[in-house]
């Protein structure tokens, strides 16, 4: 297993300049890199601290106040965590077979538009939802979400366990805005995802716990 990455660090830090070469530039640019491997590996253990973390922040509340929403227009914990997961199967929902994507390497404005996401992410840039298929039903609970992040991250293991290492610099996962990207730009992408989100969830928990 990789060397863990400090959780706490921005993707400035996330092994480095290694990180943002991935998130930055094409496979064909970016090359067969042997560390690739060990890279994803500390990327999926970041993201299941991450999502081990959030889970966790909503453990010692109560059924009424997980669900619990200020108002109509503001998210519930729950809500926010289940945003979290239906961002990320958003983009990982192809969950190509080990070994057999079909590459498609991001255009000129995809890498512009992965610039962008990633300076909103590491910013907190308050921006609008651009897929409703990503907004919260409102309808699990916390068990619920647990089993379904439990899921995506046991596929997540056995994709990283039987793509060769040759493949990992594929660009096999679509996102609606930064276009199709490699593994590691999905699983940094999710991390900082998630963050973005933590402030937020610390105040509806604060909220939520005068009820």
């Amino acid at each position: 297993m990789a060397s863990q990455i400090d959780f706490g660090n921005q993707i400035s830090t996330i092994k480095n300049k290694e990180t943002s070469k991935v998130a930055l530039f094409s496979t064909k640019e970016l090359g067969y890199q042997p560390a690739m491997q060990e890279l994803i590996l500390s990327l999926a253990e970041s993201l299941d601290e991450a999502r081990k973390d959030m889970l966790s922040r909503l453990e010692n509340l109560t059924e009424t106040q997980q669900a619990f929403s200020p108002d109509p227009k503001s998210w519930s914990p729950l809500c926010i965590v289940e945003h979290c997961i239906r961002a990320e199967r958003s983009f990982l929902a192809n969950r190509p077979r080990p070994g057999n994507c079909n590459h498609v390497p991001p255009s000129f404005m995809n890498r512009i538009h992965q610039m962008g996401i990633h300076a909103i992410l590491k910013w907190r840039i308050p921006v609008p939802i651009q897929s409703h298929a990503i907004l919260p039903s409102g309808k699990p609970n916390l068990e619920d979400l647990a089993s379904m992040w439990g899921d995506d991250m046991a596929w997540l293991r056995e994709h990283i366990e039987k793509t060769p290492a040759k493949a990992m610099n594929l660009a096999c996962f679509p996102h609606p805005i930064a276009g199709t990207l490699t593994l590691a730009q999905a699983l940094t992408l999710d991390i900082l995802h998630i963050r973005y989100h933590l402030p937020a969830l610390e105040i509806r928990i604060m909220i939520a716990r005068k009820i």
